[in-house]
């Protein structure tokens, strides 16, 4: 059962189209209530945004990546770009607004690596379809387009059908705020990535325990996207493939299995799904040759380890840091 067809002699492996934030992370042992002031024991700065995230973890690991969003011209934008650059991140598509600020959250993270966060989209809020289609050159040349709800609905949808339009596999992962989503995004989605908040969002039913994830799985494909990927913190994810069984017109044929992780020594979970979504862009580009499972596998493998050091994208691990049997 083949899923995916990997475009080859692509000048980009990974197209991402999303957000770009500036991440200013607090380490707490308690969250303050309301109108009570508590010590923090740590702050720092990072870059953030889910699509930011996603795209540089993909470079790290060694993939040929494009981002489309815009910054705000200040100072935290200008250093969003330079960040990119330290990657290798091609920034042709980054550009910069007067409208709006970069975006910026504020991340409050627990002393059991649980962040809560305020999010200011600022910039990323200002990313129109025009944008993306002013991108079109680049997105024709990615074997993988990704894209999330950290921009307009609108132009996550428009960026998800110039993939498809190009014939390249189109990855949505509908975080942070996933209520609803209309068809035509589910039409375009070849993967959804998600959580078992997200999907008991998206479903309106409770997703707590592993056969309520399943079902979710089926609600979606349901909706026509034929891969499902949902992350179950701890327990790992579980991946469910829904396709036609030969000629169209016959009966889905379905796959689902379940990917464990290693305990881990949780410090901060910033950030980890969007590692996720990175390698799995990564391993689906670079190494079209493995199965589904063994890329999941791999990925999960990767994310999990960022859990276990304190930042956003400064807890992404490099190529040259990762066990070299994850690259062969």
């Amino acid at each position: 059962m083949e899923l995916f067809k990997v475009k080859k002699d692509c000048l980009y492996d990974v197209v991402v189209v999303g957000a770009c934030f500036c991440d200013l992370q607090t380490y707490v042992q308690e969250y303050p209530k309301p109108g009570e002031t508590v010590l923090g024991r740590k702050f720092q700065m990072d870059f953030g945004g889910k699509g930011a995230n996603t795209c540089v973890m993909a470079a790290k690991l060694g993939a040929k990546t494009s981002m489309v969003s815009l910054v705000g011209d200040d100072v935290f934008g200008r250093e969003t770009v330079e960040n990119f650059h330290k990657f290798g991140v091609n920034t042709e598509c980054v550009g910069v607004t007067t409208e709006a600020a970069t975006g910026m959250t504020n991340c409050i993270v627990d002393k059991d690596g649980e962040p809560s966060y305020i999010s200011i989209p600022g910039a990323s809020k200002c990313v129109t379809t025009a944008h993306v289609n002013n991108a079109k050159h680049v997105i024709q040349q990615g074997k993988v387009l990704i894209t999330n709800n950290g921009i307009p609905l609108p132009t996550a949808i428009e960026g998800l059908k110039l993939g498809k339009h190009f014939g390249a596999i189109t990855i949505c992962n509908p975080s942070p705020n996933a209520l609803e989503l209309p068809n035509e995004l589910y039409a375009n989605t070849d993967i959804l990535m998600l959580n078992m908040d997200e999907a008991s969002a998206l479903t309106k039913a409770k997703v707590a325990a592993r056969s309520e994830a399943e079902d979710a799985c089926i609600w979606f494909h349901d909706k026509g996207v034929p891969c499902v990927v949902m992350t179950m913190r701890e327990s790992g994810a579980i991946v469910s493939v829904n396709v036609l069984d030969g000629d169209q017109g016959k009966c889905p044929e379905r796959t689902l299995f379940h990917v464990p992780t290693r305990k881990a020594h949780v410090v901060d979970t910033t950030g980890a799904g969007d590692a996720l979504a990175g390698a799995f862009s990564f391993f689906l580009s670079c190494y079209p040759h493995l199965s589904l499972k063994e890329i999941m596998r791999r990925s999960v493998a990767i994310a999990t380890q960022t859990v276990e050091t304190e930042g956003v994208q400064k807890s992404y691990p490099s190529r040259e840091s990762l066990p070299p049997e994850l690259f062969d």
